[in-house]
């Protein structure tokens, strides 16, 4: 009320005087006042502690009123401490229409507030008195001081750090010929820039009007009851090389919150932000602290952050780029006893390194309470609660990285309490989920997939949340670890090598451990895909270690049988009866030469190359608290890294585990009727300078399929491929071989290296799995393909670019794109037929080289989807020759040519692209005379018409080829006109068809 009164006494006074100094004005104008330095010169936001006095400039023509003398005007100016004075501004000079002045500050008022904190440390007693103990302790404070504390109107202004100073001044016509109140308004004893020290309790609060720093090598302490307030976007940074301790106490925390009570969005502060990729270390303590309404609230990427014992509330904002996380560590970090909750987004990011997060509570969050995305986390009795996304997200990769979680709190959080997207298992036991979800685990045995945990149940590739021994839940055992190992005791990754003579297993279970004196043994179960079935016993390694190892051998009568029924049956067994027989004179034979035949349970495992063994170990209680079974799986004779020399049938199949790689020099020769099956992802990889020979025949050929059959696409194998460059080729002769399922069927790439493919089928390879690279075949380097298919693969049947050869008898049909695609490349095609393809039949791309242009010479070129011909080079093709199909030959025949053709895209559909030379097109699907189907008319043919029409030869194919005439019959005439054509230069056979 006091505070009031003098306002409304000076300001009526500071009205009446302007009054009395105005004359008529020359100008309008509303005056501009502004805070000053000692120099006049501009301060910002704030004047920095220590400051004695505020310096106030104004800016008003107006109030220029006498020409002839200095004019002064009158400014109220007030500090949120009470305090109110009026301080006289005199004009620099005569007419100048600038006026200054001073007013001193005094601290009185921040001591009457320290010593009332010391007396009062827990507050008042009774708020009800509150305002009468204020005036008694001023009284007192007054009387022991001798100083008149909150003096109005005493010539000097009471200020305490942190106190906003407000200056107004009365225009008595502004712009608009009105009258205005003009305030401006400064803090005093603002901070921003460089700090280091100690900030304490009594200078508090320190008001931040933009960045505080730490420097590199300084030190920042802010003692118990140290208050911190911050204007908008204003930080506090630590860089490099620097440290900050925070430390309040139990009972007198240290606060870091907006100088904005309950600040909008926009007014936030910055946060405690770390130095970014800080390469000297950034010493961080922070103990009893509360932060509140900061954009970033605790953002430590670097150092070795410890916090404990704080609060970390309602930080970042809808507005931010950064409101995803309140608290982000990035370094080795301790957090114990912290309370993060009620903020915008998730409430703990944890980065790479590795840290712990004892106690506390992470709740009510935005988003997810805890995101873990790197590093081992360890979080020990952590409340994670009632969250708006999970309670815990786990994004880590890597078994070493996986978070530990035990004796957590882990329930009602809106999306699931604990979710994985890891591939490995995370630690999870000793936590309570909550009523609903404990319920939940103890009905039926675990692990199975639960409501509240998203997990390997919900994805497969994800790994499991291992929840056993949770609170209220089945006593946890030890779930067994199984595994095939080596003869020293080294995991298994997928396969025995071929030859290997026997199998090794290994067992890690803690609850077979019943008497740490004793060495103790258990007992699992081994079968193979043969049928066989055997028990083998494992014994522990010493009396106390809980590692069991047994090993059995492998015997190989199943493949010898196999291959002795194929020597005696080379086309196999006529019956079922007769297939009995065979097997049993075979095990007879083997019987009386081995004095050892197949039985289950004696001791050996038979096996073929190729087999899956499969090891089962039934683990009476796991860390889940329930029995279950697991298995470990591998395969036999399995293939992976260099190989050479030579590949017969006998030893089928041959299983590759992983690349299989002929080195620089080498050569692999793979003989008639082997069978080759890839695991996923394996590949068959040709080196610089190195040979492969496929060698199947007309009657045996070479198989190279995926080791699944129908395989998913996550399942196809990696083709054949040829890494050879042009001074060091590879070489590779395909004959008579099968590839299905690969991603790229065979890619002979390099350039100068010899690629042969004859008498092959290259079907269903490529995938949507992959990016790029699906097709049947892919070739640069020089070229030999004859009766070839290529057919249903996912992408182009050939491609073939920057390459030269010759493609003949060969057929690319069902292709999802083209059954041909051509980029730069100088390739006969005669005889090729590309049919019945999801786009185009032929599809040629562009030639930098105007002599590097393919050929298709009596071709099938139709039925494809799109265009049976694509010519998008601005290059003419030659296209002669070749059958079109019934639509397109008509089409050919009505009319003059060239002309835009349905089916051909060329000069007719774009003017920039060439012309598809299609003349001299075949009128039916063979040629006419062409008795022996080479597409060629000359004297073997005349001789093969005579065979066919009077010595019992080979009859035409199709037979209307012998019909010459096209009078619908084939005798001497027809022989007549082929001699005619062939040396008389009569009329083309089926030149004169309809």
């Amino acid at each position: 009320m006091q505070n009031r009164y003098w306002l409304t006494v000076m300001s009526l006074l500071a009205v009446i005087w302007q009054s009395i100094l105005i004359a008529a004005p020359a100008v309008q104008e509303t005056g501009e006042l502004r805070f000053k330095d000692a120099y006049w010169d501009s301060i910002g936001g704030s004047y920095p502690p220590g400051t004695d006095f505020v310096f106030l400039q104004l800016n008003d023509p107006d109030a220029n009123d006498y020409s002839a003398a200095s004019d002064s005007v009158i400014i109220i100016i007030e500090c949120e401490t009470g305090d109110m004075e009026s301080i006289f501004l005199y004009e620099t000079s005569i007419n100048s229409g600038i006026f200054r002045g001073a007013l001193p500050l005094v601290l009185e008022t921040s001591k009457f507030l320290s010593h009332l904190k010391h007396k009062y440390p827990e507050g008042f007693p009774r708020e009800d008195r509150d305002g009468t103990l204020i005036a008694e302790e001023l009284s007192e404070y007054e009387g022991m001081t001798r100083v008149k504390n909150l003096a109005i109107g005493d010539g000097a202004l009471q200020v305490s750090a942190g106190s906003s100073v407000i200056a107004t001044y009365h225009d008595a016509l502004n712009d608009w010929g009105v009258e205005e109140d003009i305030s401006v308004q400064v803090i005093y004893g603002g901070w921003e820039g460089y700090v280091s020290g100690t900030w304490t309790a009594e200078n508090s609060p320190y008001v931040v009007v933009g960045d505080v720093i730490v420097g590199y090598g300084y030190s920042l302490t802010l003692a118990p009851g140290t208050r911190v307030e911050f204007m908008q976007d204003a930080s506090l940074r630590i860089d490099q090389g620097a440290t900050l301790q925070i430390s309040g106490a139990l009972d007198d925390s240290v606060y870091l919150v907006s100088k904005v009570d309950n600040p909008a969005d926009s007014e936030f502060w910055g946060g405690v932000i770390l130095g970014f990729y800080a390469s000297s270390p950034l010493n961080v303590d922070i103990s009893y602290a509360v932060v509140e309404h900061a954009r970033l609230g605790l953002d430590l990427s670097g150092g070795s952050p410890t916090i404990s014992d704080s609060r970390v509330s309602h930080c970042g904002d809808n507005d931010s780029y950064y409101s995803n996380r309140a608290v982000f560590v990035n370094g080795p970090y301790q957090i114990s006893d912290c309370v993060i909750e009620n903020n915008y987004g998730d409430g703990l990011l944890i980065g790479s390194d590795q840290g712990s997060i004892i106690g506390g509570a992470i709740r009510n969050n935005y988003g997810n309470g805890i995101v873990v995305n790197g590093g081992p986390a360890v979080i020990t009795g952590v409340s994670v609660l009632k969250n708006g996304g999970n309670g815990i997200l786990i994004q880590t990769y890597g078994p070493t990285n996986q978070p530990t979680i035990h004796q957590c709190e882990l329930f009602d959080n809106s999306e699931f309490d604990v979710m994985t997207n890891a591939s490995n298992d995370v630690d999870a036991r000793f936590n309570w989920w909550g009523d609903a979800t404990t319920a939940e685990i103890n009905t039926g045995p675990n692990p199975k997939n639960l409501s509240r945990i998203s997990d390997y149940f919900d994805y497969s590739y994800r790994g499991k949340i291992k929840y056993g021994g949770c609170v209220s839940c089945p006593p946890a055992g030890s779930s067994g670890i199984l595994s095939f190992a080596d003869s020293f005791g080294n995991d298994l990754s997928s396969s025995y090598a071929p030859l290997t003579d026997s199998a090794f297993v290994k067992l890690n279970d803690d609850d077979l451990n019943v008497n740490p004196a004793v060495s103790e043994s258990v007992t699992v179960s081994i079968t193979t895909d043969s049928g066989d079935d055997e028990f083998l016993v494992l014994y522990e390694r010493d009396s106390n270690n809980s590692e069991f190892r047994g090993s059995i051998a492998f015997d190989l009568l199943v493949t010898k049988l196999v291959k002795g029924i194929h020597e005696n049956y080379t086309e196999g067994p006529s019956s079922d009866s007769e297939f009995q027989r065979a097997v049993d004179e075979q095990l007879t034979l083997q019987n009386e030469s081995t004095n050892s035949m197949r039985a289950d349970n004696d001791g050996a495992l038979q096996i073929s190359p190729g087999e899956k063994i499969i090891v089962e170990y039934v683990d009476a209680l796991n860390e889940w608290g329930s029995p279950e079974a697991i298995q470990d799986v591998v395969l036999y004779g399995g293939w992976a890294g260099y190989v050479s020399g030579v590949w017969p049938k006998s030893n089928n199949p041959y299983v590759v585990v992983g690349d299989i790689r002929i080195g620089p020099g080498y050569s692999l020769t793979i003989e008639a009727g082997a069978v080759i099956k890839f695991m996923p992802f394996a590949s068959l990889l040709v080196s610089e300078s190195a040979t492969l020979r496929v060698l199947g025949n007309q009657t045996d050929s070479v198989v190279f399929a995926a080791y699944y059959s129908s395989p998913a696409d996550s399942q196809i194998w990696g083709g054949i491929q040829t890494t050879g460059s042009s001074y060091r080729p590879s070489k590779m002769e395909i004959s008579h071989a099968v590839v299905t399922y690969g991603r790229s069927g065979i890619r002979a790439t390099g350039g100068g290296g010899t690629f042969k493919l004859q008498h092959s089928r290259v079907a269903n390879c490529g995938s949507n799995y992959y990016y790029g690279g699906e097709q049947g075949v892919y070739a640069n380097s020089p070229l030999e393909i004859s009766d070839c298919i290529l057919t249903n693969n996912l992408g182009d049947g050939l491609v073939v670019s920057g390459a030269s050869g010759t493609v003949k008898d060969c057929e690319m049909s069902f292709n999802s794109n083209a059954g041909i695609q051509i980029q730069d490349s100088k390739i006969a095609f005669e005889r090729v037929s590309a049919i019945k393809n999801l786009q185009d039949g032929v599809r040629f791309s562009y030639s930098y080289n105007d002599a590097d242009l393919p050929t298709f010479h009596h071709c099938h070129l139709y039925d494809n989807t799109l265009w049976d011909f694509y010519n998008g080079s601005n290059l003419d093709i030659d296209a002669k020759y070749n059958w079109w199909g019934e639509a397109t030959t008509i089409e050919m025949r009505n009319g003059s040519n060239p002309k835009n053709i349905t089916k051909i895209y060329d000069e007719f559909d774009n003017s920039y692209s060439g012309i598809v030379k299609y003349g001299g097109w075949m009128n039916f699907p063979y040629v006419k005379g062409d008795i022996n189907g080479d597409y060629q008319l000359d004297i073997s043919d005349v001789v093969g018409l005579i065979s066919y029409l009077y010595a019992g030869g080979a009859v035409p194919d199709p037979i209307e080829a012998g019909d010459c005439n096209c009078d619908g019959r084939i005798n001497l005439t027809d022989i007549v006109f082929t001699i005619n054509y062939v040396f008389a230069g009569g009329p083309e056979p089926g030149s004169t068809c309809p």
